[in-house]
C-alpha cells in the first residue's frame, strides 16, 4: 500500500470525525480486518471499501479497520484544519521527530499563556 508521499486531499464528506481522504481504494481481503482495537487522533485506517480515512477530533475510542499510518500529534491539527481540496501529503517520520515537534509545539503555546 502507498501511502507515504502520495499526494491526497480530503473529500467533501469529511468532517471532525473523520477525513476522508480523495485517492484511488486500497486493496483489502477479509484477513485485513482485525480484532477492536483503540485507535488514536490520527490514525489513518482503512474500512472494507478501500478508501482511507484520517481519525480526527471527535473520532471513535476503539476500531476494527486496519490502521496503515498516524498523523504525528504535533500535526494532527494542521491535518484537521485542511479543507477539501487542499492537498495533503504523508512523510515518514522518525519517533525521536516527532517527539520533539509535539515538545517544541507544547512549548510555543506555553511561551504564549
Amino acid at each position: 500500500m502507498q501511502v507515504i508521499a502520495h499526494p491526497d486531499q480530503f473529500d467533501r464528506q469529511s468532517g471532525q470525525v473523520r477525513g476522508l481522504l480523495l485517492r484511488d481504494c486500497l486493496a483489502l481481503s477479509a484477513r485485513d480486518e482485525i480484532l477492536t482495537c483503540g485507535v488514536v487522533a490520527g490514525a489513518v485506517q482503512v474500512p472494507s471499501g478501500g478508501q482511507p480515512i484520517v481519525l480526527l477530533a471527535d473520532h471513535q475510542t476503539t476500531g476494527g479497520y486496519p490502521v496503515i499510518a498516524t498523523v504525528i500529534g504535533a500535526d494532527v491539527g494542521l491535518v484537521a484544519q485542511r479543507l477539501p481540496g487542499e492537498p495533503l501529503r504523508f512523510v515518514r517520520v522518525e519517533r525521536e521527530r516527532a517527539v520533539a515537534a509535539l515538545r517544541l509545539g507544547r512549548d510555543d503555546v506555553a511561551a504564549i499563556a
